[in-house]
């Protein structure tokens, strides 16, 4: 009970944060832009898609018709996680340094809470905000497009919880950044590195770095590294997929979940052995 008051606490202190507040206020005018420049024109030759009075597509049958739909829901989907990425970070990053600052974490454990109840409190809070605003903006498109273009794909509502899910990957990495520096700045170039730089690097390394060596103990310690760090990337090709139709892979999902689960493990044991 007092993980989940902690998580309501932390999520309503996130969604009054200014980064927060931004991205609904840009989820709000995208969805305004779609809403206004998206419509249909139907011939006996089939549905056309409008963009701001011109035509977007030519004219399709219903399931060409659904087939671009949903290439176009996955197509947002996909740059929607690099959004939640960029700006989730920015505002969740300082949630656990500023936490285990000396006077306020003393606040939190005299209450008292389990160091294990405030970083589980903690996270579940930035997930949860995370979570609104992705649905927020997601569900408000897939109402928009059902509404324009008669497609009603559920797979695209799967989605928030997909790109949720990937944040608390790379969120699991975030906190141990956190607890073990206290320093938000650190927290947050230290994900944006891994998420925009290594994560690529890594999952693409049997054409970027393979070739520099031919020795197998190094390509093994390559695939550990690998596994070791949350394969962000593969949850986001994963969701991307599912929406545009494809089956889910369940491989990279799995594999994020260990390694987030032993970064998360690491935090928890950093804050165990700290005295605050």
């Amino acid at each position: 009970m007092k993980t989940l008051i902690l998580a309501a606490f932390t999520a309503r202190e996130l969604v009054l944060k200014a980064t927060m507040l931004v991205l609904a206020g840009i989820s709000t005018v995208i969805l305004l832009f779609v809403l206004a420049g998206v419509s249909t024109v139907t011939t006996p030759e089939g549905t056309s898609i409008v963009l701001f009075g011109q035509q977007g597509s030519p004219p399709l049958s219903g399931e060409a018709l659904a087939v671009f739909v949903r290439g176009f829901e996955a197509s947002s989907a996909s740059g929607l996680f690099a959004g939640v990425i960029l700006f989730g970070v920015l505002a969740t990053a300082g949630l656990l340094p500023d936490t285990l600052e000396k006077g306020t974490v003393d606040i939190y454990l005299s209450k008292p809470l389990a160091r294990a109840e405030v970083l589980a409190g903690r996270t579940t809070g930035a997930a949860a905000a995370i979570f609104l605003n992705t649905l927020y903006f997601l569900g408000g498109l897939w109402l928009i497009l059902g509404l324009r273009t008669g497609v009603w794909d559920v797979h695209f509502l799967a989605a928030p919880l997909g790109m949720t899910y990937g944040f608390l990957c790379l969120y699991a990495l975030v906190s141990f950044l956190g607890i073990l520096s206290r320093n938000t700045a650190i927290a947050v170039i230290g994900a944006f590195i891994y998420q925009f730089v290594i994560v690529h690097v890594l999952q693409n390394r049997a054409a970027i770095l393979y070739p520099l060596t031919s020795s197998e103990i190094v390509h093994r310690i390559l695939d550990g590294a690998y596994y070791l760090f949350p394969q962000t990337g593969g949850v986001q090709e994963s969701v991307t997929g599912f929406v545009s139709g494809s089956a889910i892979q369940w491989k990279p999902i799995a594999t994020a979940f260990l390694s987030s689960a032993g970064w998360f493990a690491a935090g928890w044991w950093i804050m165990e052995r700290s005295d605050y």
